[in-house]
């Protein structure tokens, strides 16, 4: 049985979570006003600028690209190459329009940050809000393990996102996951 809200465009079937991607696939323009204009940008790249120091001359990946700022940032501060990765395509469709109307050189592709697989490997992994999405341990490892996959020995991930020890996020054993890796 398929519901229909008030947007004639979003269908979701009862009973059943829609994914991330078909979320974001709904919602990609809306979201892209609302994070410009509650100040969420400017918050999220001054955390990452922060951790991740000069990425002047880094191979960086950008895992959960979305519209593609946080890839943006990272060429725009002297990164030498920089891939957006997202499983939203209308996402990835506002990180190229982006790129369009200010060529930066970034690339983008539409993929599951799981199985994502490439024959480059990068010097930094970044990650805005990837992590929120995994709903148990194993799933939250499996992130990890994939940004780990895409990584030179040495390199680092660093990510930004909602507290995920806080107990509203369901998560029991406050088990560091990320010095683990």
């Amino acid at each position: 049985q398929v519901v229909q809200d008030s947007v004639p465009a979003r269908r979701f079937v009862l009973n059943q979570v829609p994914s991330p991607a078909d979320v974001y696939n709904e919602i990609a323009d809306g979201y892209r006003n609302v994070r410009r204009s509650n100040g969420c940008y400017p918050f999220v790249n001054a955390t990452l600028s922060d951790l991740i120091g000069d990425p002047a001359g880094l191979d960086a990946i950008d895992l959960a690209t979305g519209e593609g700022t946080g890839a943006r940032h990272l060429k725009r501060n002297g990164a030498r190459s920089v891939l957006g990765l997202d499983m939203s395509r209308e996402m990835i469709r506002l990180a190229r329009n982006a790129e369009g109307h200010e060529p930066l050189g970034v690339d983008y592709v539409v993929a599951d940050v799981t199985r994502f697989q490439s024959e480059r490997t990068f010097d930094l992994a970044t990650a805005g809000f990837l992590l929120n999405y995994a709903s148990s341990r194993a799933q939250l490892r499996a992130l990890c393990a994939a940004a780990r996959r895409l990584l030179k020995p040495g390199a680092r991930f660093v990510g930004v996102n909602c507290s995920m020890f806080d107990e509203t996020y369901g998560y029991d054993d406050r088990v560091d996951i990320g010095r683990r890796m």
